[in-house]
């Protein structure tokens, strides 16, 4: 894919890839239970990393969107959005010992 543009909203994580063809893949937050940021040292010049979600989804339990500017940033809100939407629906993880 020549272009790919993540969306974020406090409901859903919206991938679309593609310039003349298009994919679209959409997420749901709540689904999301582990979110991490990883930068190499031109990334960490630069300000840009990758953010690595992993959860619940059975079509993908692991994302990563690729260099990202102020990834610390975007991880936060993502971890934010996905608690304030699992209370939203009553929904609890509990973590395997």
């Amino acid at each position: 894919a020549f272009t790919t543009r993540y969306k974020v909203t406090n409901r859903r994580l919206v991938i679309n890839r593609g310039f003349i063809s298009r994919n679209s893949d959409e997420t749901d937050i709540f689904r999301f239970s582990d979110v991490g940021v990883t930068q190499g040292v031109f990334q960490r010049i630069t300000g840009r990393g990758n953010v690595e979600l992993s959860g619940s989804d059975q079509s993908t339990p692991t994302l990563e969107l690729h260099n990202i500017g102020d990834p610390d940033r975007v991880k936060d809100l993502i971890r934010d959005a996905a608690h304030e939407e699992r209370d939203r629906r009553r929904i609890r993880y509990r973590e395997e010992m």
